[in-house]
């Protein structure tokens, strides 16, 4: 007897291939909405984390706005806008009053402009002693103008020590910048 070979009608097997196709592009399609759905929301925490860096960004700048407002003013009165040389010579003199030393002269000399701030350099001889010099001199780095100490030169006063005579040599700046 002859073997008959099973065959499998072509109507089922398309049939069949056609069901394997729906099934596979049915998978295809979930997986795509839920990759779909999984970027959504990673989108929407991170929109939610930004507008909650946003806000907190916002709050530090409230909390920092009065110290740097401070910070401003410091530096406005470090370096001043205008050269203000009367001002800076009115302090100059109270600074030689409080260290019992004696302003014999102040002259200015050639400004120097530089990227952001212009240098205003200058001369000044006191009379005094030793320990009103060093009060002096630490007086005017620590006032109220930014001012550079570039050169001392100390040498005897009209009378003899403990009176001594000081030049010294400096720069205050100003930015010129409104």
């Amino acid at each position: 007897m002859a073997k008959k070979k099973k065959t499998i009608p072509s109507g089922l097997l398309m049939a069949l291939l056609l069901a394997v196709a729906v099934i596979l592009g049915s998978f295809l399609v979930y997986d795509q909405f839920n990759k779909l759905n999984a970027v959504k929301d990673i989108a929407a925490t991170e929109k939610v984390e930004m507008q909650n860096a946003r806000a907190e960004l916002e709050r530090l700048k409230e909390l920092q706005e009065p110290q740097m407002r401070e910070q401003l003013a410091l530096l406005e009165r470090l370096m001043p806008v205008q050269p203000d040389e009367n001002i800076l010579i009115a302090d100059i003199n109270a600074v030689s009053m409080d260290s019992d030393t004696h302003l014999m002269q102040i002259r200015f000399e050639q400004r120097g402009a530089k990227q952001n701030y212009t240098e205003m350099p200058f001369k000044i001889v006191f009379e005094g002693q030793y320990h009103g010099l060093l009060e002096l001199l630490g007086s005017l780095q620590t006032g109220e103008r930014a001012v550079r100490i570039n050169e001392v030169k100390v040498g005897k006063g009209k009378e003899e020590l403990p009176q001594i005579k000081a030049e010294i040599a400096a720069s205050a700046f100003f930015t010129g910048q409104e």
